[in-house]
This record gives structure tokens, C-alpha cells and sequence, in this order.
């Protein structure tokens, strides 16, 4: 359901589940642009995924 939910709302694809228990994956964007979000299923815990984003620090605003 979260994987569903992650590529519809990101317009990406799911890459191979990666790892022992196959908790790793990326969400794969259109050609033209930069990997950005790999997601990490969990066991216990609220949520039980772990997102983990990638950003330039050209994108980052500055103060």
C-alpha cells in the first residue's frame, strides 16, 4: 500500500527490493531527472517505512 501510495504521488517507479529482507528500494524518477527519495521498510515502529531524501545544495534556500 505505502509503495503504491510513494510512486503515485512522486511520479516514480520502484527500483528491485535490495537488502536481506528486501526492506531497500528507490523510487525511480522519469529519465530526465536525478534519483531522489530510497525508502527503507521497518519492522516495529510508528510509520514502518524510513524515507530518505536527496536534495543540491543549489535547490536549498539560503538565508
Amino acid at each position: 500500500m505505502a509503495r503504491a501510495f510513494w510512486t503515485a504521488v512522486t511520479g516514480t517507479e520502484l527500483s528491485e527490493l535490495r537488502g536481506d529482507r528486501d526492506e531497500f528500494t528507490t523510487l525511480v524518477p522519469p529519465p530526465d531527472a536525478d534519483a531522489s527519495v530510497k525508502v527503507q521498510g521497518v519492522d516495529s515502529g510508528a510509520g514502518g517505512a524510513r524515507l530518505d531524501f536527496s536534495v543540491r545544495a543549489e535547490d536549498m534556500a539560503t538565508s
